[in-house]
Parts: C-alpha cells; structure tokens; sequence
C-alpha cells in the first residue's frame, strides 16, 4: 500500500503542478518527463493535435481548462 501512495504522491505534488502554470490561466495537455521545449509540433508518439504540448487556456481540448482545478481536491477528498 505504501507504494501506492508514493506513486499518488509523485503524481499530486510533482507531475501535476508541472503541467499547470503558476497562477493556474494555463496548462499543457501532454508534458513530456524532462521536457526542454513547449512547441507547436507533430509528435511522433501521439495522436493529439501539434498544439497539446504547449501552454494554453485550452490547448487541444477544453475540458480540461475546468477539470485541471480538480486533482488535489479529489485526491484529499479520496484518499486524505
């Protein structure tokens, strides 16, 4: 159980922050570990649209641009 909530860990405090800009007006829609560059670019291992890797208000899809404000509440929610 303990890796379990390691592996939530990683992904609440680390890997979400990362995709999301500070005062939360934009975020990514894919992030690459170790990204160096957010383009505008055809990905060879997505099907997303060129411009999923930047940060936008709704990069891709806009779903998201409601639903990112959502990972810490669920998570304490679930699993506080």
């Amino acid at each position: 159980m303990a890796a379990f909530a390691d592996h939530l860990e990683l992904l609440a405090y680390n890997a979400l922050p990362a995709t999301i800009t500070a005062d939360m007006r934009a975020h990514q829609y894919d992030q690459q570990p170790n990204q160096v560059a957010c383009t505008i670019a055809k990905r060879n291992w997505t099907l997303n649209e060129d411009d999923s890797n930047i940060f936008g208000l709704a990069p891709n899809f806009g779903c998201c641009t409601a639903n990112m404000h959502q990972g810490w509440p669920d998570l304490c929610n679930h699993y506080g």
